[in-house]
């Protein structure tokens, strides 16, 4: 195939809690209605799966590890099943801890996936509030930013103008030949939107040789707690306040879905460093039994400490826990 009958592949990254998959909602509404998602959760539980809202059949959600390095060959079949499902644009969101470059790799070497697909473009995306320090903390962070060629600035409604021109100016050293795009909600419109997937082919310095093996990983833990009912929406309060105070700033995202015991309703939690929201999305499908899914990412997170929490929160008998490290592929049970 030609470059122009070959499927376009736009990859999403960003750090942890940064507004990936709110983005890719946004960029549905500008997308054909036969688009495939292919998303990678670091954590066990897949949760960013159910929060797109497009047909569950053009969604391949890959948990329990990284894009980049142990499920990368997961990836990468994903991808070329929605290629041969007949879609007519991949997203590719990538979870919070993952390097492009591998991906990229991939992308580009393996002769099914070359033969069928075209890497449109690489689109990270930067929380406002605290990007400027994960970017100079963080390797991971700055890897990503090296890799887009369009960069939306998210929750710049947050901060002051002060704060957004600090973000952009470091993301400008580490990304000079990338666009950079400010963002409210992902409010981006249609002349946004057809830059961020369709504009000219990525340029070279996405396919510059043999990857390094990477270590981004070595420190961070995720924590999937799985509640296996509806819950009381204040031991649900005191269980996310009793997680901020006693992981505090080891904790980098929070994300869960919780049914509420008091009339069935579904809430989606959000919460990036000690900052918390949530909103309502559709009940549980008829048939499905409730329950209540938390995972929690952040730097040697504690079994221990999550179990705790739980049973301060009155939570703990109806709940199972698992830790799971990538550096050692290790999991953990309380």
């Amino acid at each position: 195939m030609d470059t122009q009958q070959r499927i376009p592949l736009t990859i999403i990254t960003g750090f942890l809690g940064a507004g990936k998959t709110t983005l890719v909602n946004a960029l549905l509404g500008h997308l054909p209605a036969k688009t495939g998602i292919v998303v990678n959760e670091f954590g066990r539980i897949d949760i960013d799966s159910i929060l797109f809202g497009t047909a569950k059949e053009n969604i391949r959600g890959i948990a329990d590890g990284c894009a980049c390095c142990s499920v990368l060959t997961d990836v990468a079949d994903a991808i070329l099943a929605m290629a041969f499902q007949g879609c007519q644009h991949i997203i590719l969101e990538t979870s919070g801890v993952a390097d492009p470059a591998p991906i990229v790799a991939t992308v580009l070497s393996t002769r099914e996936l070359a033969e069928r697909v075209v890497l449109r473009g690489i689109v990270c995306t930067v929380d406002a509030r605290c990007g400027y320090d994960d970017i100079t903390r963080r390797d991971t962070c700055r890897n990503q930013l090296r890799y887009a060629d369009h960069v939306v600035l998210t929750k710049v409604d947050c901060v002051d103008d002060y704060t957004v021109a600090d973000v952009e100016g470091l993301i400008g050293v580490i990304a000079p030949g990338a666009s950079i795009h400010q963002s409210s909600y992902a409010d981006v419109g249609e002349t946004l939107a057809s830059l961020l997937l369709y504009d000219q082919a990525p340029t070279l310095k996405h396919d510059d040789g043999p990857v390094a093996t990477h270590d981004h990983l070595d420190d961070i833990t995720s924590v999937s707690v799985r509640i296996n009912q509806a819950v009381d929406r204040h031991a649900v309060s005191a269980l996310i306040t009793l997680l901020a105070a006693t992981l505090g700033a080891s904790l980098y995202r929070l994300k869960g879905v919780i049914t509420l015991a008091d009339d069935g309703s579904r809430i989606v939690v959000h919460g990036v460093h000690g900052m918390y929201g949530w909103e309502s999305i559709a009940a549980t499908p008829q048939g499905q039994q409730p329950s209540t899914t938390l995972v929690l990412i952040g730097c040697s997170l504690s079994a221990e400490h999550v179990h705790s929490a739980l049973a301060s929160a009155a939570l703990l008998p109806e709940s199972s826990i698992e830790v799971h490290q990538r550096s050692s592929a290790s999991h953990v049970h309380a």
